[in-house]
C-alpha cells in the first residue's frame, strides 16, 4: 500500500487562530486513537494434525 502524501497539510500555517485544530485533524486522531485495532493478531501455527513424532525425524534420515 502505498504511503499518504501530506504535501498539502506541510502548507499549512499553524498560526491560524481561528482554526479548531481537534476537528481539523479529527481523522487523524481517531487513526491514532484506534491504533491498537490494526495489530495483527498471532495465532498458533502448530496444528495437532502437523506434529510429528520425535522417533520420526532419525527414521527419516535413514529412510527418507
Amino acid at each position: 500500500m502505498e504511503p499518504e502524501v501530506f504535501d498539502d497539510h506541510h502548507k499549512i500555517d499553524l498560526q491560524q487562530l481561528n482554526t479548531d485544530w481537534p476537528r481539523f485533524w479529527s481523522e487523524y486522531i481517531q487513526m491514532w486513537e484506534d491504533r491498537y485495532g490494526y495489530i495483527p493478531s498471532m495465532e498458533p501455527i502448530i496444528v495437532l494434525e502437523l506434529v510429528c513424532v520425535s522417533e520420526y525425524m532419525p527414521w527419516f534420515r535413514i529412510h527418507g
